[in-house]
C-alpha cells in the first residue's frame, strides 16, 4: 500500500513538473539564450511559420529582451500607442481611439504596405504587466499576442512578446524567409532605445 502510495505521489509530482516546465519559454528554458539576454543585452527573436494540410499558414513570432527602467514606467510608455509612428521603424502612420481601445497602423517594408485596426488591452499586477492585442481587420487580420513586462530588478523590466496566427495571408517570401525576424528585432531595439532614454531623461 505505502509502495502504491509513493507511486502515485512521484507520478503526480512528475505530471505537475512536467506541466509547469513546458510553460517556460525556449528563451529562458535554455540557460545561453537567457545569459544573453541577461548579461549581453541580446534581443532574442523567432519567427516560425508552417503550413497545414488545407494550406493555411500559421505565423509564431516571439521576442525577448530586457529594458533599463522601472516597470511602472516602461509599461506607461509602451502603452502611449499612437506615439509608435514616432518610435518604431516601418510605421508610418498611427492613431490610438481611447473610448474604443482601437489602435489603427500602416506601415511599409521594402516597397509592400500594409494596414491594419488592432483591439488594445492592458494589465497591472504586483510586479508583471501585460498588453494583450489582436488584429480584428486589415494585414494578419485575426492575430493575436501578448506583450508580458516583468520586473527583475528595481530598474531592470524584462519583457517577452508572445503572437500567434493562422490564416490564408498572401504574405512576401521574402517577409517570411527572414523580414519578420528582421523587423522584430528592429522594432524591439527602437522601443528599448526610446524607453531607456526617456528614463535617462526623468532620472536626472
Amino acid at each position: 500500500m505505502e509502495k502504491k502510495l509513493l507511486f502515485l505521489v512521484l507520478f503526480y509530482f512528475s505530471v505537475y513538473v512536467t506541466a509547469t516546465q513546458s510553460k517556460i519559454p525556449f528563451w529562458k528554458s535554455k540557460s545561453e539564450v537567457y545569459r544573453s539576454i541577461k548579461e549581453e543585452r541580446a534581443i532574442i527573436v523567432s519567427a516560425k511559420t508552417d503550413h497545414d494540410d488545407s494550406g493555411k499558414r500559421s505565423i509564431t513570432l516571439i521576442t525577448a529582451g530586457r529594458i533599463r527602467a522601472p516597470l511602472r514606467f516602461v509599461h506607461e510608455k509602451i502603452t502611449h500607442y499612437s506615439d509608435y509612428s514616432k518610435i518604431l521603424p516601418y510605421m508610418d502612420e498611427t492613431s490610438y481611439d481611447k473610448e474604443t481601445k482601437k489602435l489603427f497602423a500602416s506601415g511599409s517594408f521594402l516597397g509592400f504596405k500594409a494596414h491594419a485596426t488592432l483591439e488594445m488591452g492592458s494589465k497591472k499586477e504586483d510586479g508583471k504587466s501585460s498588453v494583450d492585442f489582436k488584429i480584428t481587420s486589415g494585414f494578419l487580420s485575426g492575430l493575436t499576442g501578448v506583450i508580458t513586462e516583468e520586473r527583475v530588478e528595481d530598474l531592470v523590466t524584462e519583457l517577452s512578446m508572445d503572437s500567434v496566427y493562422t490564416g490564408d495571408a498572401s504574405i512576401p517570401g521574402f517577409l517570411l524567409s527572414y523580414g519578420l525576424e528582421f523587423i522584430g528585432h528592429k522594432m524591439a531595439a527602437s522601443m528599448r532605445s526610446y524607453v531607456e532614454s526617456q528614463w535617462e531623461k526623468e532620472a536626472i
